[in-house]
């Protein structure tokens, strides 16, 4: 447990990270956009593509790798391109993948200064989830970019022996100009659309 300390979680363990309310049947909500890999992976079918996703952050792809004894998991922002990484033992499946999304995603509000008020937005609106296809040939070019970054250092640390700190590949990953965002840096785009300084 000692190479992913920050990350080196179970799904039981996500439960209660931040006060999510009760389901209800609100028409907006949490979208995961899986790549096939992962969809074959976890034995889902994709629900139907919505129209359009308007909670504030919107839509999120989602793709996976094993390297080692580990799965990773990496989330993409439609709409700001910040990535959230997370990893699971390779032996488990991705049933929990809403939950491990929810616990990224709250450790990453925090950790960027998001005030009170949009974690319960962004809490509201992703109370319910809906996993579909990929849909978008932009955001997956990207996707698999940064996708193919984080597998490279990824597999180097391993291949090293040295531990592994996915928080700041995460972080790197979040301060790569993106040309989709006109040069602008993925975490830059995130904190603006969270009101965060």
């Amino acid at each position: 447990s000692g190479w992913f300390a920050s990350r080196d979680i179970t799904p039981l363990q996500l439960e209660g990270v931040l006060p999510w309310p009760e389901r209800g049947g609100s028409l907006d909500m949490m979208q995961l956009k899986c790549t096939r890999k992962l969809l074959d992976f976890a034995g889902i079918a994709p629900a139907p593509l919505p129209e359009a996703n308007s909670t504030l952050l919107g839509a999120w792809h989602v793709n996976t790798e094993v390297i080692g004894r580990y799965r990773f998991l990496l989330f993409l922002n439609d709409r700001t391109l910040y990535c959230l990484v997370g990893v699971i033992p390779a032996t488990e499946i991705t049933a929990h993948l809403p939950v491990i999304f929810r616990h990224l995603l709250a450790s990453a509000m925090l950790k960027n200064g998001v005030d009170q008020a949009h974690i319960e937005q962004v809490a509201r609106e992703y109370v319910d989830e809906t996993i579909t296809k990929t849909d978008s040939r932009r955001v997956l070019g990207n996707l698999n970019d940064l996708f193919n970054q984080m597998c490279f250092f990824l597999q180097d640390a391993i291949d090293a022996n040295r531990p592994v700190d996915l928080p700041e590949i995460e972080d790197y990953l979040n301060r790569i100009p993106q040309r989709n965002l006109g040069g602008r840096l993925s975490l830059d785009a995130f904190k603006e659309t969270l009101g965060a300084d």
